[in-house]
């Protein structure tokens, strides 16, 4: 999709149905917004409706509230601001993330891997980018470190071991160990996940070698019979 800028934009009638609208969405309601249907323009920097989709469901945030959160209106100018979910929170301090308390936000912080922060920029983790839940819980095993290979990951509700970056696989079976606290001998041990399909999507990663966890969430529940919306939160 070419993107648009905001002068693109028209606050079309819920009748109009066929021209894009400009939304002003709160970072507290970006996951409703983008649940029925929102799009977020990286260019112009803001969520809209698509073309050919009713904006009625949208009305709340088709004008500008009068005035901003008070969080938000303290990000500071330059610092490049970061969609973290709170269960992702370890994961992104660790690949360098820094915590800004008056916009009570993360962002970019001076000694980053920026590689691993891309999961976090916002707008990254779209549900058009990951088309199954499947695939957005594998793009958060490898931002932990994991190597998904194989029958990787297995959604099923139980526990599995995994490999990490930088360690040699021994064959074993994996999920065979029980977690003590530390860095199991097993290669294949070294992190291990739980995932879940039913409901909303979730899972939980802990990779020993960096005692790093995370608590995944799927941004939006599956609809039945349709592929699953899979950007992770």
């Amino acid at each position: 999709m070419t993107p648009l800028n905001q002068s693109q934009y028209a606050a079309a009638p819920a009748q109009e149905p066929q021209r894009a609208v400009l939304l002003w969405v709160p970072f507290e309601h970006k996951d409703q917004a983008k649940a029925l249907g929102a799009k977020w323009d990286r260019q112009a920097h803001a969520w809209y409706v698509p073309a050919g989709i009713d904006a009625a469901p949208f009305a709340q945030w088709t004008q500008r509230q009068a005035e901003a959160p008070a969080h938000e209106s303290q990000r500071q100018s330059g610092r490049e601001y970061l969609d973290v979910p709170y269960g992702e929170r370890k994961a992104a301090k660790a690949a360098g993330a820094a915590w800004d308390p008056m916009a009570r936000c993360w962002f970019v912080g001076p000694h980053c891997d920026r590689q691993k922060l891309a999961r976090w920029q916002p707008g990254k983790a779209d549900p058009d980018e990951f088309p199954t839940a499947r695939d957005a819980f594998a793009a958060a095993l490898r931002a932990m470190g994991c190597v998904v290979s194989g029958e990787h990951p297995v959604m099923d509700g139980q526990r599995h071991g995994i490999a990490v970056e930088g360690t040699v696989h021994t064959g074993a079976a994996a999920g065979a160990a029980v977690h003590t606290g530390t860095v199991p001998d097993d290669a294949d041990e070294a992190a291990f996940y739980v995932a879940h399909l039913e409901g909303r999507p979730h899972g939980y990663i802990r990779n020993f070698r960096t005692g790093i966890d995370m608590q995944w969430k799927a941004k939006a529940v599956a609809t039945p019979g349709k592929p699953q919306p899979a950007a992770a939160l």
